[in-house]
């Protein structure tokens, strides 16, 4: 977890911005403040590594000659949904200063960086693809807030700032109590300038993806997909994907 800090600090203050760590105490407290000439972050730092367990198989496979595989679901994630709601719990309990903005930093590390790069936008912004039915279309549609969404349930939380190896990516939320501020903010406009920033609002409006906008329980893909033909006049299909990883472990041969 240093390092991942480390990492936020870095990028942080190669922005431009200044970055303090906020000092240890006897309660839970966020990671770093951030400042820029107008406005102050709050920022709790999480990272996702490779499970001991995809580790453990690896090393199996490895010694034994076999091929490695795994299969991923490209969607919401139950731990990462756990690693991001105990973040939110530890900005709620640090004192906050001059309204500070409040930030979660998901660090996605290890050797699947992508993949939980991937799961963590999904089970921010209830991601998944869709196809459409009826009339019939040959290309997929993100959809927003299909599945159970942490940023609906978080409006307290401003922006999910997403890193892997190589990309980094401030998701904007766009439930939180003050999106309109936080988009007038210097971190915003420095990320939007580097093409860093998923804002739905945008996306939806350039229709490069579509959101549910009703209230209903997010189990039945067939009652949710009857309600977004409600929403749109288009029956859709969801598209649950997995990602299959084979990796050929072998040991080198012996001279």
């Amino acid at each position: 977890m240093e390092i991942a800090k480390a990492i936020a600090k870095q990028t942080l203050s190669n922005l431009g911005f200044h970055v303090d760590v906020v000092a240890e105490t006897t309660g839970r407290r966020a990671d770093l403040l951030v400042r820029d000439e107008s406005s102050s972050y709050l920022i709790e730092v999480k990272e996702k590594r490779d499970s001991p367990a995809d580790v453990l198989n690896r090393k199996e496979c490895f010694e034994s000659d076999e091929v490695y595989e795994q299969v991923d679901p490209l969607s919401r994630d139950n731990r990462i949904s756990g690693i991001l709601r105990d973040a939110r719990k530890q900005l709620t309990e640090t004192p906050k200063e001059n309204e500070a903005f409040q930030l979660i930093w998901f660090h996605a590390s290890g050797v699947d960086s992508d993949l939980k790069f991937r799961q963590a936008f999904a089970t921010f912004y209830g991601h998944v693809d869709l196809r459409a039915v009826q009339p019939p279309s040959a290309e997929s549609v993100p959809c927003l807030y299909f599945d159970y969404s942490l940023a609906v349930d978080m409006p307290e939380i401003d922006a999910l700032i997403l890193l892997d190896k190589k990309h980094i990516q401030v998701c904007v939320n766009e439930f939180s109590h003050r999106i309109e501020d936080f988009r007038r903010t210097q971190l915003f406009r420095t990320f939007d300038e580097l093409r860093g920033v998923f804002d739905p609002a945008q996306m939806i409006n350039e229709k490069k993806c579509i959101a549910c906008r009703f209230e209903l329980p997010r189990r039945d893909d067939r009652k949710i997909c009857q309600a977004l033909r409600e929403q749109t006049g288009v029956l859709y299909d969801s598209i649950r994907l997995n990602r299959y990883s084979f990796s050929a472990l072998a040991k080198p041969a012996k001279d």
